[in-house]
């Protein structure tokens, strides 16, 4: 299959017959156009067509009032774009997956002793988060999470609050690709808050009903010296 050869774009023609183009400039265009054969010739053409039609076209002055309405309007636009952005928007996260559901589906137990991570997902239009949370020796669990940004609004940098309103709270910096963890997390309700100013995304934790602590507390071992030693 033959390429075709590449054509000068629009504005280079438009630049080219309004002579705003620097000597190098336009020999680059012109080896375009000869290059580009019959279709660049028909480009050529219709941007003059076009540029002549643009020119004879009369312009009118707007009725009167029209621009100060106009600019009114650009300037209100304005502000409500600034006062949106100083005010930081509450989003709660949607699950988007649970890997306990994922294991019940397919038949394994949720409390299994060797289930020691759980993955969770939350979506929503402005970011993502995904969790994981994983079962550590002593009972507790840690938390390690990552914000994936979907548009401009829920860029970082983040930070992310662990805990309940009203109760203790403890709060971490996400680093620069929106990663964070916390250590020594009791089981329970727990609500996450992660924000940058202007987004604050919202997710619900019930670290209780993960199957990641253990049904029974484990016998703590005797410090005692055994008897007869």
């Amino acid at each position: 299959m033959t390429k075709s050869p590449p054509e000068p774009r629009l504005a280079r023609l438009a630049d080219l017959v309004e002579y705003r183009l620097s000597p190098a400039e336009e020999a680059v265009v012109r080896r375009l156009l000869q290059d580009g054969g019959p279709r660049a010739d028909h480009a050529l053409r219709w941007t003059r067509d076009f540029l002549a039609l643009a020119a004879a076209v009369p312009l009118h002055d707007p009725p009167p009032g029209v621009a100060e309405r106009l600019t009114r309007s650009f300037l209100a636009c304005q502000e409500a774009t600034a006062t949106l952005a100083e005010t930081s928007v509450e989003v709660t996260l949607a699950l988007l997956f649970d890997s306990t559901q994922d294991r019940e589906l397919v038949g394994t137990r949720s409390t299994d002793v060797l289930d020691d991570v759980v993955h969770l997902a939350y979506s929503s239009d402005h970011a993502d988060l995904v969790l994981d949370i994983t079962r550590t020796p002593t009972g507790d669990l840690r938390i390690d999470g990552q914000v994936l940004p979907l548009d401009a609004g829920a860029e970082g940098p983040f930070e992310s609050v662990l805990g309940l309103e009203g109760s203790e709270t403890r709060t971490v910096v996400c680093d620069s690709h929106g990663r964070f963890s916390f250590d020594d997390v009791r089981p329970g309700p727990q609500q996450l808050r992660t924000g940058n100013g202007q987004i604050s995304l919202v997710a619900d934790l019930n670290l209780g009903e993960l199957g990641l602590v253990p049904t029974s507390t484990p016998t703590p071992r005797s410090t005692h010296a055994p008897r007869g030693a």
